[in-house]
C-alpha cells in the first residue's frame, strides 16, 4: 500500500491546530475522538458539496 501524505498528514495538522479557548468548537483532547469527529466532518462536507452540485441520490 502506497503512503498517502494527506491521509495522514492534514488530520495530524488539524488536531494539532485546534484553537484552545473556543467555546464554539471546544477541544479534543483524545486523539481517537479527534479521529471520530474529523471523519464525520469530513464525510458531511463531502455529502453537502455533492448535494449542492446536484448529482442524483440513491
Amino acid at each position: 500500500m502506497k503512503f498517502n501524505y494527506y491521509t495522514f498528514w492534514l488530520p495530524l495538522w488539524a488536531y494539532l491546530n485546534q484553537p484552545l479557548f473556543n467555546s464554539a468548537s471546544p477541544m479534543v483532547w483524545s486523539p481517537q475522538h479527534f479521529w471520530y469527529r474529523y471523519q464525520l466532518t469530513l464525510l458531511e462536507r463531502c455529502w453537502h458539496m455533492s448535494h449542492q452540485e446536484g448529482h442524483p441520490q440513491a
